[in-house]
């Protein structure tokens, strides 16, 4: 009887190191797909600034195209300061407003 007793201890012992065994092999395998998941997560971080980066430089060069376009109307010696003209696109433009916005580029700019 005490050999039974022993039996089933030692059996018992070795059916939890085989899970101790299978749940540190589990732990393992989840680390390692945490790992990737930050590296891929690292990556898209990476893109996601690059895009944010040439969004920024596209809506720059947008902004500079518009003043440009602006400065040509202005250079145009409006007679009609102070009145409401209308660009390309309907939008109203205050020429005064435009006049200090090109005083604020030129600032900018220096």
């Amino acid at each position: 009887m005490a050999l039974t007793a022993w039996a089933q201890e030692a059996k018992a012992k070795r059916e939890a190191w085989y899970k101790i065994e299978r749940l540190e092999a589990q732990l393992a395998k989840a680390n390692e797909r945490i790992e990737e998941l930050e590296h891929y997560n690292l990556r898209l971080a990476n893109e996601s600034h690059a895009k944010s980066l040439e969004i920024d430089s596209a809506n720059k060069s947008v902004i500079e195209t518009h003043v440009k376009a602006l400065q040509s109307l202005l250079n145009k010696k409006c007679p009609v300061s102070g009145y409401v003209i209308r660009d390309k696109e309907s939008r109203e433009i205050i020429v005064e407003e435009l006049e200090q916005l090109l005083k604020e580029q030129s600032t900018d700019v220096r």
